[in-house]
């Protein structure tokens, strides 16, 4: 079954995704849909994985470090109290069920 994850990465490899901020060595850096906070944005792994440790050592270093990357760019200076970038529960692409 396909997610809207995978959606999402088969549109931004098409060059239709609008939300894309530009390609990673991980995957997709993309802007969130809804802009809970000014910038939010997501990393899409590219290929989709069901989770964080469905990637293989080599795969996961690269993710987080291009989620460290990503999170730097967007939040280079956080404010005290402010919120910066912070890894959170990771969005299943597998279909619950």
């Amino acid at each position: 079954m396909v997610t809207l994850i995978h959606q999402r990465v088969e549109a931004a490899r098409a060059g239709t995704n609008p939300t894309v901020i530009c390609r990673m060595p991980s995957g997709w850096a993309v802007l969130g849909d809804a802009q809970f906070l000014r910038g939010y944005s997501l990393l899409l792994a590219d290929p989709v994985v069901a989770d964080l440790n469905s990637l293989d050592e080599e795969r996961r270093r690269l993710f987080l470090r291009d989620m460290a990357i990503l999170g730097d760019a967007l939040c280079p200076h956080p404010r005290p109290g402010a919120r910066g970038h912070r890894i959170g529960q990771m969005v299943s692409a597998t279909p619950p069920g």
